[in-house]
């Protein structure tokens, strides 16, 4: 066997394997904590919540494995400037339908379970609309972090992973403590932003930063979210989720 290649694949194979484990821990936190500290029904309505704000998640990680890790392979190759400007093009394109998700989750996530479930799950409205604005984050770091990975620099997602399961270990608890369920799950719905800003780091570093169009995107999915707001207020269904806090 070639040495070279192996000190290169072993290299590389073991922040896969580390980014791969904290990934594991940093999204079974939330569950495991919220497990002890929940009480079991209350737990459950979480899960239920959790299952609807978690679709722009599952639509990303089908995205990515399928359409965007290959393509950015397809493309590592080109200097950085040229590779930066693929993935801008092709990444609009993505952001635009899921910033339209997120704001219609978040904006009537609570009339989907008022819908579907009767009172006993009437809390699971504001945590759904709290947890689906939450995944904006993931979704931004989610369509540019396999650029990472093809140009040989997988220890930036690891290092992001490792420091969101901390805060999930530090603030979970310490939330709960001042503010109750409420602000357990916001730490919950917040958590990928530590992972945003170590992608963000790594890939201004790399000279891949994706931020002017993270900026502009987060615009627009505000936008949405403000119009949703503003069919609630004209049809008097109120302020997502509040109600129901």
């Amino acid at each position: 066997l070639e040495q070279a290649a192996i000190i290169e694949l072993v290299s590389f194979g073991k922040w896969i394997f580390v980014s791969t484990a904290m990934m594991f821990l940093a999204t079974q936190a939330d569950r495991l904590l919220l497990g002890k500290i929940f009480p079991l029904a209350l737990f459950g309505v979480y899960s239920i919540a959790v299952i609807f704000a978690e679709l722009p998640k599952q639509i990303i990680g089908q995205l990515s494995g399928k359409i965007i890790y290959p393509v950015m392979a397809k493309y590592s190759h080109l200097p950085r400037s040229e590779f930066r400007r693929k993935i801008l093009g092709k990444r609009r394109l993505i952001l635009m339908p899921l910033a339209l998700l997120v704001a219609l989750l978040t904006g009537f996530g609570d009339l989907i379970i008022d819908f579907l479930y009767d009172e006993r799950y009437i809390q699971a409205g504001w945590m759904l609309s709290l947890l689906a604005l939450g995944m904006w984050p993931l979704i931004l770091y989610a369509t540019v972090d396999r650029s990472l990975y093809v140009i040989g620099k997988p220890a930036y997602s690891a290092f992001g992973n490792f420091l969101k399961f901390l805060y999930m270990v530090i603030f979970i608890p310490l939330s709960y403590k001042f503010a109750g369920f409420f602000g357990a799950v916001l730490v919950v719905a917040m958590n990928d932003l530590p992972v945003y800003i170590v992608t963000g780091f790594g890939l201004k570093k790399e000279k891949l930063s994706c931020f002017i169009q993270d900026i502009y995107a987060t615009i627009i999915m505000v936008g949405l979210l403000g119009i949703c707001i503003l069919i609630r207020l004209a049809l008097n269904l109120g302020i997502p989720g509040i109600d129901n806090l």
